[in-house]
Protein backbone atom coordinates (compact mmCIF):
# COMPACT_ATOMS: atom_id res chain seq x y z
CA UNK A 1 0.00 0.00 0.00
CA UNK A 2 1.19 3.60 -0.78
CA UNK A 3 1.54 6.20 1.22
CA UNK A 4 3.37 9.84 1.37
CA UNK A 5 6.41 8.59 1.96
CA UNK A 6 7.00 6.26 -1.52
CA UNK A 7 7.08 9.71 -3.18
CA UNK A 8 10.68 10.08 -2.43
CA UNK A 9 11.08 6.51 -3.83
CA UNK A 10 9.10 7.62 -6.72
CA UNK A 11 10.96 10.47 -7.66
CA UNK A 12 14.19 8.63 -7.69
CA UNK A 13 12.59 6.59 -10.09
CA UNK A 14 10.98 8.98 -12.18
CA UNK A 15 14.48 10.77 -12.35
CA UNK A 16 16.36 7.71 -13.83
CA UNK A 17 12.70 7.40 -16.26
CA UNK A 18 13.78 10.92 -17.63
CA UNK A 19 17.30 9.79 -18.87
CA UNK A 20 16.07 6.68 -20.09
CA UNK A 21 13.44 8.82 -21.98
CA UNK A 22 16.37 11.69 -23.09
CA UNK A 23 18.65 8.62 -24.43
CA UNK A 24 15.57 7.97 -27.23
CA UNK A 25 14.56 11.89 -27.59
CA UNK A 26 18.28 12.17 -28.24
CA UNK A 27 17.61 10.05 -31.75
CA UNK A 28 14.31 12.20 -32.45
CA UNK A 29 15.02 15.61 -31.57
CA UNK A 30 13.11 16.72 -34.60
CA UNK A 31 10.82 14.07 -34.97
CA UNK A 32 7.18 15.05 -34.03
CA UNK A 33 5.91 11.82 -34.64
CA UNK A 34 8.43 11.28 -31.33
CA UNK A 35 7.15 13.93 -29.59
CA UNK A 36 3.30 13.28 -29.92
CA UNK A 37 3.59 9.79 -28.66
CA UNK A 38 2.57 8.88 -25.20
CA UNK A 39 5.83 7.70 -24.02
CA UNK A 40 7.25 11.08 -24.73
CA UNK A 41 4.83 12.43 -22.55
CA UNK A 42 6.25 11.38 -19.07
CA UNK A 43 3.03 11.19 -17.89
CA UNK A 44 2.44 8.81 -15.53
CA UNK A 45 -1.66 9.00 -15.76
CA UNK A 46 -1.61 7.34 -18.98
CA UNK A 47 2.22 6.14 -19.86
CA UNK A 48 2.35 2.30 -20.08
CA UNK A 49 6.30 2.86 -19.99
CA UNK A 50 6.67 4.29 -16.77
CA UNK A 51 4.18 2.05 -15.33
CA UNK A 52 5.76 -0.88 -16.12
CA UNK A 53 9.78 0.50 -15.34
CA UNK A 54 8.08 1.14 -12.11
CA UNK A 55 6.55 -2.24 -11.88
CA UNK A 56 10.00 -4.13 -13.07
CA UNK A 57 12.06 -2.31 -10.80
CA UNK A 58 9.86 -2.81 -7.64
CA UNK A 59 10.06 -6.60 -9.19
CA UNK A 60 13.92 -6.74 -9.13
CA UNK A 61 14.09 -5.38 -5.61
CA UNK A 62 11.94 -7.95 -4.41
CA UNK A 63 13.21 -11.00 -6.13
CA UNK A 64 16.93 -9.52 -5.20
CA UNK A 65 16.45 -11.84 -1.49
CA UNK A 66 14.69 -14.40 -3.44
CA UNK A 67 17.37 -15.75 -5.70
CA UNK A 68 17.39 -19.53 -5.76
CA UNK A 69 20.22 -21.47 -4.16
CA UNK A 70 20.25 -23.94 -6.37
CA UNK A 71 20.73 -22.82 -10.35
CA UNK A 72 20.57 -26.91 -11.64
CA UNK A 73 17.17 -26.20 -12.56
CA UNK A 74 16.42 -29.48 -14.38
CA UNK A 75 14.17 -29.47 -17.99
CA UNK A 76 10.50 -30.13 -17.70
CA UNK A 77 9.69 -33.56 -18.82
CA UNK A 78 8.27 -33.72 -22.10
CA UNK A 79 4.87 -35.41 -20.94
CA UNK A 80 1.69 -35.29 -23.22
CA UNK A 81 0.11 -33.34 -20.90
CA UNK A 82 3.22 -30.10 -20.59
CA UNK A 83 3.15 -30.39 -24.35
CA UNK A 84 -0.74 -29.84 -24.91
CA UNK A 85 -0.59 -27.00 -22.24
CA UNK A 86 2.23 -25.08 -24.35
CA UNK A 87 0.07 -25.32 -27.52
CA UNK A 88 -2.84 -23.72 -25.31
CA UNK A 89 -0.66 -21.03 -24.07
CA UNK A 90 0.66 -20.76 -27.91
CA UNK A 91 -3.06 -20.64 -28.92
CA UNK A 92 -4.06 -18.47 -26.40
CA UNK A 93 -0.98 -15.72 -27.33
CA UNK A 94 -2.10 -15.60 -31.21
CA UNK A 95 -5.58 -14.97 -30.25
CA UNK A 96 -4.05 -11.68 -28.02
CA UNK A 97 -2.01 -10.85 -30.67
CA UNK A 98 -4.40 -11.30 -33.32
CA UNK A 99 -7.11 -8.94 -31.03
CA UNK A 100 -4.55 -6.53 -30.26
CA UNK A 101 -4.05 -5.80 -34.30
CA UNK A 102 -7.89 -5.56 -34.83
CA UNK A 103 -7.90 -2.71 -32.44
CA UNK A 104 -5.37 -1.20 -33.22
CA UNK A 105 -6.74 -1.07 -36.58
CA UNK A 106 -10.39 -0.05 -35.22
CA UNK A 107 -8.56 2.54 -33.31
CA UNK A 108 -7.82 4.16 -37.02
CA UNK A 109 -10.86 4.06 -38.50
CA UNK A 110 -12.89 5.31 -35.86
CA UNK A 111 -9.85 7.86 -36.57
CA UNK A 112 -10.67 8.92 -39.48
CA UNK A 113 -14.29 8.66 -39.67
CA UNK A 114 -14.01 11.44 -36.24
CA UNK A 115 -11.53 13.78 -38.30
CA UNK A 116 -13.39 13.96 -41.62
CA UNK A 117 -16.68 14.36 -40.28
CA UNK A 118 -15.08 16.96 -37.67
CA UNK A 119 -13.98 19.21 -40.87
CA UNK A 120 -16.95 18.74 -42.40
CA UNK A 121 -19.22 19.89 -39.26
CA UNK A 122 -16.80 22.61 -38.90
CA UNK A 123 -17.06 23.83 -42.90
CA UNK A 124 -20.74 23.50 -42.64
CA UNK A 125 -21.28 25.88 -39.59
CA UNK A 126 -18.78 28.52 -40.65
CA UNK A 127 -19.95 32.11 -41.11
CA UNK A 128 -18.51 34.88 -42.60
CA UNK A 129 -14.60 34.25 -43.11
CA UNK A 130 -13.01 36.68 -40.07
CA UNK A 131 -11.50 39.86 -40.91
CA UNK A 132 -7.85 38.85 -38.44
CA UNK A 133 -6.30 42.44 -37.56
CA UNK A 134 -3.36 41.45 -36.49
CA UNK A 135 -0.88 41.15 -34.22
CA UNK A 136 -3.08 38.53 -32.74
CA UNK A 137 -3.10 37.04 -29.10
CA UNK A 138 -4.41 33.24 -29.83
CA UNK A 139 -5.37 31.55 -26.20
CA UNK A 140 -5.60 28.47 -26.07
CA UNK A 141 -9.09 26.62 -24.45
CA UNK A 142 -10.46 22.91 -24.40
CA UNK A 143 -14.19 23.18 -25.49
CA UNK A 144 -16.51 19.95 -23.79
CA UNK A 145 -19.83 19.25 -22.82
CA UNK A 146 -21.19 22.17 -20.53
CA UNK A 147 -17.99 24.50 -21.29
CA UNK A 148 -18.49 25.07 -25.40
CA UNK A 149 -19.32 28.94 -24.85
CA UNK A 150 -18.71 28.93 -20.87
CA UNK A 151 -14.94 29.91 -20.01
CA UNK A 152 -13.54 27.16 -17.65
CA UNK A 153 -10.16 27.77 -17.87
CA UNK A 154 -9.66 31.96 -17.92
CA UNK A 155 -13.01 33.01 -15.58
CA UNK A 156 -12.37 37.09 -15.61
CA UNK A 157 -9.51 37.47 -18.11
CA UNK A 158 -11.38 38.59 -21.29
CA UNK A 159 -13.64 41.21 -18.93
CA UNK A 160 -10.23 42.85 -17.53
CA UNK A 161 -9.15 43.88 -21.40
CA UNK A 162 -10.92 46.92 -22.74
CA UNK A 163 -12.63 47.01 -26.45
CA UNK A 164 -9.61 47.38 -28.24
CA UNK A 165 -7.34 44.81 -26.25
CA UNK A 166 -10.55 42.27 -27.13
CA UNK A 167 -10.41 42.97 -30.71
CA UNK A 168 -7.50 41.09 -31.28
CA UNK A 169 -7.55 39.07 -28.79
CA UNK A 170 -8.79 35.13 -29.75
CA UNK A 171 -9.78 31.91 -27.68
CA UNK A 172 -8.89 28.77 -29.97
CA UNK A 173 -11.00 26.18 -28.80
CA UNK A 174 -9.90 22.24 -29.08
CA UNK A 175 -13.07 19.91 -28.95
CA UNK A 176 -12.50 17.34 -25.95
CA UNK A 177 -14.49 14.32 -24.50
CA UNK A 178 -17.34 15.30 -26.68
CA UNK A 179 -19.15 12.35 -28.95
CA UNK A 180 -19.53 12.35 -32.56
CA UNK A 181 -23.55 12.55 -32.82
CA UNK A 182 -22.82 16.47 -30.51
CA UNK A 183 -20.69 17.94 -33.32
CA UNK A 184 -22.84 19.93 -35.09
CA UNK A 185 -24.85 20.97 -31.61
CA UNK A 186 -20.97 21.88 -30.44
CA UNK A 187 -19.52 23.94 -33.06
CA UNK A 188 -23.01 26.12 -33.00
CA UNK A 189 -22.54 26.74 -29.74
CA UNK A 190 -18.58 27.56 -30.02
CA UNK A 191 -19.36 29.76 -33.13
CA UNK A 192 -21.58 31.93 -31.00
CA UNK A 193 -19.79 32.56 -28.40
CA UNK A 194 -19.35 36.37 -27.57
CA UNK A 195 -15.60 36.64 -27.42
CA UNK A 196 -13.60 36.03 -30.13
CA UNK A 197 -13.21 32.67 -31.49
CA UNK A 198 -10.57 31.31 -33.91
CA UNK A 199 -11.56 27.63 -34.70
CA UNK A 200 -8.58 25.45 -35.69
CA UNK A 201 -10.93 23.29 -38.44
CA UNK A 202 -11.42 27.10 -40.21
CA UNK A 203 -8.19 27.10 -41.21
CA UNK A 204 -6.69 23.10 -41.60
CA UNK A 205 -7.62 21.22 -45.00
CA UNK A 206 -8.06 17.28 -45.57
CA UNK A 207 -4.03 16.88 -46.42
CA UNK A 208 -3.56 18.29 -42.73
CA UNK A 209 -5.78 15.65 -41.95
CA UNK A 210 -4.49 13.10 -44.06
CA UNK A 211 -0.93 13.98 -42.73
CA UNK A 212 -1.93 13.51 -39.21
CA UNK A 213 -3.43 10.41 -39.10
CA UNK A 214 -0.78 8.52 -41.77
CA UNK A 215 1.62 9.14 -38.38
CA UNK A 216 -0.32 5.85 -37.67
CA UNK A 217 2.43 4.20 -39.91
CA UNK A 218 5.43 6.72 -39.94
CA UNK A 219 5.65 6.25 -35.94
CA UNK A 220 6.80 2.33 -36.67
CA UNK A 221 9.78 3.68 -38.39
CA UNK A 222 11.03 5.90 -35.11
CA UNK A 223 14.74 5.01 -33.82
CA UNK A 224 14.89 3.21 -30.78
CA UNK A 225 18.31 2.32 -29.37
CA UNK A 226 18.89 -0.38 -27.11
CA UNK A 227 18.40 0.64 -23.49
CA UNK A 228 19.92 -2.42 -20.92
CA UNK A 229 18.92 -1.41 -17.41
CA UNK A 230 19.27 -4.15 -14.32
CA UNK A 231 19.43 -6.82 -17.44
CA UNK A 232 16.35 -5.88 -18.82
CA UNK A 233 15.53 -3.77 -22.28
CA UNK A 234 13.76 -1.02 -21.08
CA UNK A 235 13.60 0.12 -25.50
CA UNK A 236 10.93 -2.67 -25.62
CA UNK A 237 8.12 -1.78 -23.58
CA UNK A 238 8.25 1.93 -25.08
CA UNK A 239 7.94 0.74 -28.20
CA UNK A 240 5.12 -1.71 -27.57
CA UNK A 241 3.19 1.34 -26.06
CA UNK A 242 3.93 3.28 -28.98
CA UNK A 243 2.36 0.78 -31.16
CA UNK A 244 -0.69 0.21 -28.64
CA UNK A 245 -1.58 3.47 -29.69
CA UNK A 246 -3.57 3.86 -26.71
CA UNK A 247 -3.59 7.52 -26.88
CA UNK A 248 -3.35 7.55 -30.76
CA UNK A 249 -6.24 10.57 -30.75
CA UNK A 250 -3.86 12.83 -28.65
CA UNK A 251 -1.35 12.34 -30.93
CA UNK A 252 -3.32 13.43 -33.69
CA UNK A 253 -4.28 16.43 -31.55
CA UNK A 254 -0.90 17.31 -31.56
CA UNK A 255 -0.06 16.95 -35.57
CA UNK A 256 -3.03 18.83 -36.26
CA UNK A 257 -1.87 21.76 -33.70
CA UNK A 258 1.72 21.71 -35.52
CA UNK A 259 -0.18 21.86 -39.27
CA UNK A 260 -2.66 24.37 -37.59
CA UNK A 261 0.20 27.19 -36.74
CA UNK A 262 1.52 26.22 -40.11
CA UNK A 263 -1.09 26.90 -42.06
CA UNK A 264 -1.82 30.53 -39.91
CA UNK A 265 2.29 31.19 -41.17
CA UNK A 266 1.15 30.28 -44.65
CA UNK A 267 -1.94 32.56 -44.54
CA UNK A 268 0.76 35.59 -43.27
CA UNK A 269 -1.50 35.84 -39.87
CA UNK A 270 0.25 38.09 -37.82
CA UNK A 271 1.06 36.93 -34.36
CA UNK A 272 1.90 38.58 -31.15
CA UNK A 273 1.71 35.97 -27.86
CA UNK A 274 0.21 32.63 -27.77
CA UNK A 275 -1.05 31.59 -24.51
CA UNK A 276 -1.22 27.79 -24.17
CA UNK A 277 -3.30 26.07 -21.33
CA UNK A 278 -0.09 23.79 -20.52
CA UNK A 279 -0.27 20.67 -19.21
CA UNK A 280 3.01 19.53 -21.10
CA UNK A 281 1.29 16.59 -23.19
CA UNK A 282 1.19 15.78 -27.19
CA UNK A 283 -1.52 18.19 -28.26
CA UNK A 284 1.27 21.29 -26.14
CA UNK A 285 4.23 19.61 -27.82
CA UNK A 286 2.77 19.64 -31.14
CA UNK A 287 1.68 23.28 -31.02
CA UNK A 288 5.29 24.57 -29.37
CA UNK A 289 7.25 22.94 -31.88
CA UNK A 290 5.07 24.67 -34.70
CA UNK A 291 5.60 27.95 -32.65
CA UNK A 292 9.28 27.61 -33.08
CA UNK A 293 9.72 26.82 -36.29
CA UNK A 294 7.13 29.17 -37.69
CA UNK A 295 6.76 31.93 -35.38
CA UNK A 296 10.26 31.68 -33.43
CA UNK A 297 10.61 35.64 -32.02
CA UNK A 298 6.68 35.76 -30.63
CA UNK A 299 6.13 35.29 -26.57
CA UNK A 300 5.30 32.23 -26.29
CA UNK A 301 3.16 31.23 -22.09
CA UNK A 302 2.56 27.93 -20.93
CA UNK A 303 -0.22 28.53 -18.51
CA UNK A 304 -0.36 25.83 -15.53
CA UNK A 305 -3.54 26.98 -14.63
CA UNK A 306 -3.57 24.28 -11.50
CA UNK A 307 -1.68 22.90 -8.76
CA UNK A 308 0.80 20.34 -10.05
CA UNK A 309 1.62 17.09 -7.86
CA UNK A 310 4.33 16.02 -7.08
CA UNK A 311 4.30 12.81 -9.31
CA UNK A 312 3.20 14.40 -12.41
CA UNK A 313 6.52 14.37 -14.60
CA UNK A 314 5.41 16.27 -17.58
CA UNK A 315 4.88 18.92 -15.51
CA UNK A 316 8.45 19.17 -14.68
CA UNK A 317 10.46 20.30 -17.84
CA UNK A 318 13.88 19.13 -18.67
CA UNK A 319 16.88 20.43 -20.69
CA UNK A 320 16.11 18.21 -23.89
CA UNK A 321 13.02 19.17 -23.81
CA UNK A 322 13.76 22.51 -23.83
CA UNK A 323 16.24 21.99 -26.92
CA UNK A 324 13.93 20.27 -28.93
CA UNK A 325 11.78 23.42 -28.72
CA UNK A 326 8.59 21.35 -27.59
CA UNK A 327 7.99 23.05 -23.85
CA UNK A 328 7.04 26.86 -23.66
CA UNK A 329 9.91 29.13 -23.44
CA UNK A 330 8.02 30.54 -20.50
CA UNK A 331 5.77 28.74 -17.71
CA UNK A 332 3.26 30.79 -15.92
CA UNK A 333 2.06 29.26 -12.60
CA UNK A 334 -1.01 30.19 -10.35
CA UNK A 335 1.31 31.25 -7.32
CA UNK A 336 4.61 31.84 -6.12
CA UNK A 337 5.14 28.34 -4.20
CA UNK A 338 4.87 26.69 -7.66
CA UNK A 339 7.89 28.49 -9.08
CA UNK A 340 10.72 27.15 -7.71
CA UNK A 341 9.21 23.64 -7.71
CA UNK A 342 8.93 23.56 -11.52
CA UNK A 343 12.27 23.97 -12.15
CA UNK A 344 13.08 20.46 -10.48
CA UNK A 345 14.93 19.14 -13.46
CA UNK A 346 15.35 22.19 -15.64
CA UNK A 347 16.63 25.36 -13.32
CA UNK A 348 17.14 27.35 -16.02
CA UNK A 349 13.64 27.14 -17.33
CA UNK A 350 11.58 30.34 -17.14
CA UNK A 351 8.69 30.45 -14.42
CA UNK A 352 6.77 33.11 -13.41
CA UNK A 353 3.87 33.85 -11.08
CA UNK A 354 0.23 34.84 -13.09
CA UNK A 355 -3.04 35.57 -11.88
CA UNK A 356 -5.03 32.19 -10.75
CA UNK A 357 -8.06 32.49 -13.17
CA UNK A 358 -9.67 29.46 -11.98
CA UNK A 359 -9.64 30.00 -8.50
CA UNK A 360 -10.23 33.83 -8.02
CA UNK A 361 -13.44 33.39 -5.81
CA UNK A 362 -10.82 32.43 -3.43
CA UNK A 363 -11.40 36.53 -2.56
CA UNK A 364 -15.04 36.07 -3.08
CA UNK A 365 -16.64 36.43 0.97
CA UNK A 366 -19.72 36.22 -0.22
CA UNK A 367 -22.16 33.10 0.20
CA UNK A 368 -23.41 31.07 -2.89
CA UNK A 369 -26.36 31.61 -4.49
CA UNK A 370 -26.65 28.00 -5.59
CA UNK A 371 -26.19 26.29 -2.03
CA UNK A 372 -25.41 27.95 0.93
CA UNK A 373 -26.31 25.34 3.43
CA UNK A 374 -23.41 23.66 5.98
CA UNK A 375 -22.42 20.19 4.20
CA UNK A 376 -19.97 17.54 3.16
CA UNK A 377 -18.58 17.95 0.11
CA UNK A 378 -17.32 14.82 -2.08
CA UNK A 379 -15.41 16.21 -5.22
CA UNK A 380 -14.58 13.58 -7.62
CA UNK A 381 -11.79 13.56 -9.57
CA UNK A 382 -10.72 13.19 -13.73
CA UNK A 383 -9.68 9.40 -12.57
CA UNK A 384 -12.91 7.19 -13.10
CA UNK A 385 -11.46 4.60 -10.77
CA UNK A 386 -10.09 7.15 -7.83
CA UNK A 387 -13.66 8.53 -8.27
CA UNK A 388 -15.58 5.65 -7.73
CA UNK A 389 -13.15 4.46 -4.44
CA UNK A 390 -13.96 7.57 -3.37
CA UNK A 391 -17.93 7.07 -3.81
CA UNK A 392 -17.49 3.47 -1.89
CA UNK A 393 -15.51 4.28 0.51
CA UNK A 394 -17.70 7.14 1.74
CA UNK A 395 -20.82 4.73 1.19
CA UNK A 396 -19.12 2.11 3.63
CA UNK A 397 -19.35 5.27 6.43
CA UNK A 398 -22.44 6.59 5.38
CA UNK A 399 -23.98 5.84 8.98
CA UNK A 400 -21.00 8.15 10.32
CA UNK A 401 -22.11 10.88 7.86
CA UNK A 402 -25.64 11.05 8.63
CA UNK A 403 -24.80 11.56 12.28
CA UNK A 404 -23.76 15.14 11.45
CA UNK A 405 -26.95 15.88 9.85
CA UNK A 406 -25.40 17.66 7.13
CA UNK A 407 -25.92 17.33 3.20
CA UNK A 408 -23.99 15.14 1.49
CA UNK A 409 -22.99 16.63 -2.19
CA UNK A 410 -21.55 14.76 -4.52
CA UNK A 411 -19.39 16.85 -6.85
CA UNK A 412 -18.95 14.33 -10.25
CA UNK A 413 -15.73 16.05 -12.70
CA UNK A 414 -17.27 17.54 -15.48
CA UNK A 415 -16.05 14.86 -17.44
CA UNK A 416 -17.58 12.27 -15.90
CA UNK A 417 -21.43 11.36 -16.62
CA UNK A 418 -23.77 10.74 -13.90
CA UNK A 419 -24.52 7.18 -15.08
CA UNK A 420 -20.85 6.40 -15.48
CA UNK A 421 -21.02 7.32 -11.13
CA UNK A 422 -23.47 5.63 -10.49
CA UNK A 423 -22.59 2.51 -12.42
CA UNK A 424 -19.68 2.12 -10.36
CA UNK A 425 -20.62 2.40 -6.73
CA UNK A 426 -21.01 -1.45 -5.53
CA UNK A 427 -24.56 -0.89 -4.23
CA UNK A 428 -27.83 0.81 -4.46
CA UNK A 429 -27.17 4.85 -4.94
CA UNK A 430 -28.02 6.26 -1.55
CA UNK A 431 -30.76 8.92 -1.38
CA UNK A 432 -28.37 10.62 1.11
CA UNK A 433 -26.14 11.07 -1.86
CA UNK A 434 -26.86 14.85 -3.69
CA UNK A 435 -25.26 14.93 -6.68
CA UNK A 436 -24.69 18.64 -7.58
CA UNK A 437 -23.17 20.30 -11.12
CA UNK A 438 -21.43 23.32 -12.09
CA UNK A 439 -18.77 24.76 -10.77
CA UNK A 440 -16.62 23.95 -7.26
CA UNK A 441 -16.84 27.35 -5.72
CA UNK A 442 -20.49 27.66 -6.35
CA UNK A 443 -20.31 24.55 -3.02
CA UNK A 444 -16.81 24.41 -1.46
CA UNK A 445 -17.24 27.89 0.87
CA UNK A 446 -20.41 26.31 2.47
CA UNK A 447 -19.24 23.22 3.52
CA UNK A 448 -17.45 22.04 7.01
CA UNK A 449 -15.24 19.63 5.39
CA UNK A 450 -14.38 18.41 1.92
CA UNK A 451 -13.56 14.81 0.60
CA UNK A 452 -11.58 14.28 -2.25
CA UNK A 453 -8.75 12.74 -4.65
CA UNK A 454 -5.59 13.71 -6.51
CA UNK A 455 -7.78 16.88 -7.51
CA UNK A 456 -6.24 20.45 -6.93
CA UNK A 457 -9.99 21.37 -5.58
CA UNK A 458 -7.91 20.11 -2.14
CA UNK A 459 -5.69 23.03 -1.89
CA UNK A 460 -8.26 25.38 -3.12
CA UNK A 461 -10.16 24.04 -0.03
CA UNK A 462 -7.16 24.61 2.20
CA UNK A 463 -7.22 27.99 1.42
CA UNK A 464 -10.04 29.05 2.63
CA UNK A 465 -9.83 26.93 5.88
CA UNK A 466 -11.63 23.77 5.24
CA UNK A 467 -10.21 20.78 6.74
CA UNK A 468 -9.44 18.19 3.90
CA UNK A 469 -9.57 14.50 3.23
CA UNK A 470 -8.07 12.78 0.21
CA UNK A 471 -8.15 9.99 0.33
CA UNK A 472 -6.18 7.26 -0.70
CA UNK A 473 -5.86 5.65 -4.32
CA UNK A 474 -4.47 2.19 -4.23
CA UNK A 475 -4.19 1.44 -8.07
CA UNK A 476 -1.86 4.89 -8.52
CA UNK A 477 0.77 6.86 -7.96
CA UNK A 478 0.78 8.50 -4.55
CA UNK A 479 -0.22 11.56 -6.72
CA UNK A 480 -1.09 14.38 -3.23
CA UNK A 481 -2.30 17.20 -4.64
CA UNK A 482 -0.91 19.02 -1.46
CA UNK A 483 2.89 20.79 -0.96
CA UNK A 484 4.83 19.62 1.91
CA UNK A 485 4.68 22.52 3.47
CA UNK A 486 0.93 22.92 4.37
CA UNK A 487 0.07 22.23 7.97
CA UNK A 488 -0.12 18.60 8.20
CA UNK A 489 -3.46 19.35 11.04
CA UNK A 490 -5.46 20.67 8.08
CA UNK A 491 -5.55 17.82 6.73
CA UNK A 492 -5.04 14.12 6.55
CA UNK A 493 -4.35 11.41 3.81
CA UNK A 494 -6.45 8.19 4.03
CA UNK A 495 -6.89 4.86 3.12
CA UNK A 496 -9.60 2.50 4.34
CA UNK A 497 -12.54 3.13 7.03
CA UNK A 498 -10.71 3.09 9.77
CA UNK A 499 -8.62 6.02 8.70
CA UNK A 500 -11.39 8.07 7.00
CA UNK A 501 -13.57 7.67 10.08
CA UNK A 502 -10.95 8.80 12.43
CA UNK A 503 -10.07 11.60 10.16
CA UNK A 504 -13.80 12.51 9.29
CA UNK A 505 -14.97 12.61 13.12
CA UNK A 506 -11.44 15.20 14.23
CA UNK A 507 -12.39 17.59 11.08
CA UNK A 508 -16.18 17.54 11.56
CA UNK A 509 -16.55 18.25 15.26
CA UNK A 510 -14.20 21.22 15.57
CA UNK A 511 -14.65 24.29 17.80
CA UNK A 512 -15.03 27.78 16.87
CA UNK A 513 -11.50 28.61 17.92
CA UNK A 514 -10.35 25.87 15.58
CA UNK A 515 -12.03 26.52 12.73
CA UNK A 516 -10.77 30.93 13.09
CA UNK A 517 -7.16 29.09 13.43
CA UNK A 518 -7.91 27.03 9.69
CA UNK A 519 -9.13 30.44 8.45
CA UNK A 520 -6.21 32.36 9.59
CA UNK A 521 -3.36 29.29 8.34
CA UNK A 522 -5.60 29.64 5.10
CA UNK A 523 -5.05 32.82 4.37
CA UNK A 524 -1.16 32.29 3.99
CA UNK A 525 -2.17 29.42 1.88
CA UNK A 526 -4.13 31.36 -0.77
CA UNK A 527 -1.42 34.09 -0.64
CA UNK A 528 1.63 31.68 -1.21
CA UNK A 529 -0.38 29.79 -4.08
CA UNK A 530 -3.30 31.77 -5.52
CA UNK A 531 -2.32 34.63 -7.30
CA UNK A 532 -5.23 37.34 -7.44
CA UNK A 533 -6.71 38.13 -10.72
CA UNK A 534 -6.21 42.34 -11.84
CA UNK A 535 -6.18 43.56 -14.48
CA UNK A 536 -2.19 44.54 -14.24
CA UNK A 537 -1.73 41.23 -13.86
CA UNK A 538 -4.06 40.02 -17.01
CA UNK A 539 -1.68 42.86 -19.01
CA UNK A 540 1.32 41.58 -17.67
CA UNK A 541 1.11 38.44 -18.95
CA UNK A 542 -0.12 39.10 -22.36
CA UNK A 543 2.54 41.76 -22.53
CA UNK A 544 0.46 44.62 -22.97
Amino acid sequence: MLNRKDTSYYKTISYNFNKLIEQISSQNQNNLDWWVTSAADRNPFVSRSFQEYCAALNSINRQESLKPQNNNLAWPKLSTVYIAQLFRNLFKSLKNKFKKIIRVYLILFYEVLKRIFQLVVARITKKNNLELRGPLILIDIFAFPGYYSKDRYYNGLWDKLSNDEKSFTYFVPTLAFTKIKDYFKAYKEIRNIKRNVLVKEDFLKVSDIAYALLHFFRVRFLKFPTIIENGIDFSKPIKEEIKSFSRFSSAIEGILNYRFIRRLKKNNVDIKLVLDWWESQAPDKGLHLALHRYYPDIPVIGYLGYAPRDLELQLFPTEYESNAHVIPKIIGVIGDGFVESIKRYYPQQNVTKVPAFRFQHLWDEKKSKVHNKPSILIALTVLHGESIGILNLVKQNLEVLKKTNLDILIKPHPTMTIEQMKKGLESDWPSEFEIVQGPTDEYIRSSKILVTGMSSIALESLAIGKPTIVIEHAEDLPLIPIPNDIPQDMWRYCSGESQFCDAFEQFIYMDCQEQENFAEKGKNIRAKYFEPVSRDGVLKLLKL
